[in-house]
């Protein structure tokens, strides 16, 4: 005897109007509604993807950067574009600006501010209407904050603006940080590891040939594949540098690395026997280029470093710089530049080409004899290279 058995397929109920009503809350700004839009709410939804970025902008605009991450992740993972996250993250900087010009009293400025915001999140949508209705919304969330904060203060009535811009200040913050775990992500940093470990078992023992550290920290270390690599040359100590994106990937014990944002002072890390930072300067803006190489130049007599000159091209890039460039700004720290590396490795395929264009050493001059012996300093008004390599790769974009 045979059984048929039918199986009556399960429909999952949902809010169909939960998209609807989550656009116009991001649309006006009202982010402690969205915000209350749980991943209950979201599992079976067919929109889920979209509505878990839009409540991911929400707990950004009200610094919730944990659940932010959360819904960020997920919205990933049900298979958000990369082209509407940045959208809607990008719009969420916007925001943040316009919610700052409220702070200071310049509402065309906010509303100009709001409108790039809608813009950038809802093309097409009548983006003056919109902004005008989120800047009443706005400007009633910051006179909310602003009564909080005049009602806790006890010694200024300017303690609550400080605050509240405080507050919008750290919201652009995380925006920016939620960005870069979007672009220095897992496939970014497994995208790189080849290239990159090859590129480390070639560059340090060249160095180390002329000079072996003891201790070592490399800033902007990534997964940390350069620290792995020099503590399997024999390096004692060694520790590595990078934003909190990085965690996930790490290739070292976590007790090796250190998580910071480079967009910020390193503060006291100690002082080691080298100081590295390849092909990092280059993602920091221009503004923190001079602390950036003070910060370099308080680790180390001697800093294996590197940057991206311009039209090198690559992942968030926003200060491509000649070698002189940065040179000058190791010289008024009394570091000298040395350019041996670049001779040995330069047609060395197992190093990646940027390294073989772009890797120096600065020392502080006063210890130049004690650690690189009579080893003749670069010109550093004479320092550019261009690899062949750069010339092919940008030849085979045209």
């Amino acid at each position: 005897m045979v059984i048929e058995l039918q199986l009556e397929s399960v429909v999952v109920p949902y809010d169909e109007n939960l998209l609807e009503r989550a656009r116009t809350q991001w649309q006006f700004g009202d982010w402690e509604r969205l915000s209350k839009i749980d991943k209950e709410m979201l599992r079976h939804h067919p929109e889920r993807a979209r509505l878990a970025m839009l409540v991911a902008a929400s707990h950004l605009q009200i610094d919730n950067n944990i659940l932010a991450r959360q819904f960020l992740q997920l919205a990933r993972e049900w298979g958000c574009s990369k082209k509407l996250i940045a959208q809607i993250l990008t719009a969420g900087a916007l925001n943040s600006l316009g919610r700052a010009a409220v702070l200071a009293g310049d509402m065309p400025r906010a509303l100009r501010h709001f409108e790039s915001s809608i813009q950038a999140g809802t093309p097409g949508a009548d983006t003056r209407l919109i902004a005008m209705a989120r800047s009443s919304e706005q400007l009633a969330q910051v006179q909310r904050l602003n009564t909080c904060a005049a009602h806790n203060a006890t010694t200024s009535q300017d303690v609550h603006v400080t605050q509240v811009d405080s507050k919008a200040d750290n919201s652009v913050r995380a925006v920016e940080s939620v960005q870069k775990s979007e672009i220095y992500n897992k496939a970014f940093y497994d995208e790189q590891r080849h290239g990159s470990e090859s590129s480390a078992r070639e560059v340090l023992p060249a160095l180390f040939r002329y000079f072996k550290p003891r201790t070592m920290i490399d800033i902007g270390c990534g997964v940390g594949t350069w620290v792995k690599v020099a503590k399997e040359l024999g390096v004692e100590f060694v520790l590595g540098v990078d934003g909190s994106y990085a965690i996930a990937g790490l290739v070292i014990p976590e007790a090796s690395f250190v998580p910071h944002d480079l967009g910020q002072p390193l503060g006291n890390l100690g002082r080691f026997d080298l100081a590295m930072s390849l092909e990092v300067a280059e993602h920091l803006d221009a503004s923190r280029a001079d602390g950036f190489v003070a910060d370099l130049c308080g680790l180390s007599d001697a800093i294996l470093f590197s940057a991206a000159i311009p039209h090198q091209g690559g992942a968030d890039h926003r200060n491509e710089n000649w070698p002189e460039y940065w040179a000058t700004k190791f010289e008024k720290h009394g570091y000298v530049p040395l350019d041996f590396l670049r001779e040995i490795l330069w047609t060395n395929s197992k190093v990646e080409w940027w390294y073989r264009q772009n890797v120096l050493v600065f020392v502080r001059e006063v210890v130049l004899e004690k650690v690189f012996g009579r080893m003749e300093r670069a010109p550093s008004q004479y320092l550019t290279r261009i690899h062949p390599d750069l010339l092919i790769k940008r030849a085979t974009r045209r």
